[in-house]
């Protein structure tokens, strides 16, 4: 094979059927010339052209690779997700047959760097975030417990109703009202994650104690003395962080 491999360096590909876009060809091809070029035998060819198809489309890719005298193959495929070709005698056959499993997500999410597309939430929200999703990817293989363990992760340090969604490209449809001041999108290759909480006036205490925690106090009328007056308003910051509803707030400060 590493002759054959040898021989067939340098030449151009043909293609001889497709239904697949030209950005997928492009991209299976380039790296089939590359891999011909680095691979010693046919199995490292067609690893590599899977796996960066499967990095650069998305879904669950097929490769199948040999000698035009000696390939002969019966495969059903999605439309626009097949490709056929060959360099010199070498032939390259790619498809697509579904959906990647979730443990294979999460294993590709690993080894990608986290990028933050949008981001409105508190100071210290976002790089926790993005600490407990690393953490959660390499401890689960199901993108429902890595959403649950970012989500309690938020919560133990962060007060309020926080929701959260994670998915591929998230090619989904929601309709929902975020907090302005607690917002954030971010992924992890083709992993995204969403986390927000609603806007106060759909989420309640929760999300209203929440967003004071972070707003400086402002004094609308006083008549005790200054140290009084410090003492209620530090204290009352400080409980901002402890409490999810209204009455147990007003007790702690209260006490």
């Amino acid at each position: 094979q590493a002759d054959i491999l040898s021989m067939t360096r340098g030449a151009t590909a043909e293609v001889l059927s497709s239904t697949a876009s030209a950005a997928m060809e492009d991209l299976a091809l380039s790296t089939a010339k590359a891999a011909i070029a680095e691979q010693k035998d046919f199995a490292g060819v067609a690893e590599a052209v899977m796996d960066a198809l499967v990095r650069g489309v998305g879904g669950v890719w097929r490769c199948i690779v040999g000698l035009d005298a000696h390939l002969g193959c019966w495969v059903r495929y999605g439309e626009e997700e097949y490709l056929e070709a060959r360099f010199r005698d070498f032939r390259i056959v790619v498809f697509k047959t579904g959906n990647l499993p979730q443990a294979d997500i999460i294993a590709m999410a690993m080894n990608e760097e986290p990028q933050v597309t949008t981001s409105s939430v508190p100071e210290g929200v976002e790089p926790l975030v993005l600490k407990a999703t690393r953490a959660a990817l390499g401890r689960h293989r199901e993108l429902t417990a890595v959403a649950e363990e970012v989500k309690e992760e938020v919560a133990k340090v962060f007060a309020g109703a926080w929701q959260i969604f994670v998915g591929v490209d998230l090619n989904f449809g929601a309709a929902f009202v975020p907090s302005p001041e607690a917002y954030l999108e971010c992924n992890f290759g083709k992993l995204e994650l969403v986390l927000f909480q609603a806007a106060a006036g759909n989420s309640g205490a929760a999300s209203i104690i929440a967003a004071a925690a972070h707003e400086d106090a402002e004094i609308i009328k006083c008549t005790v003395r200054d140290e009084v007056r410090q003492f209620a308003v530090e204290k009352a910051k400080s409980e901002l962080g402890r409490h999810s509803d209204f009455a147990s707030l007003a007790c702690a400060v209260h006490e």
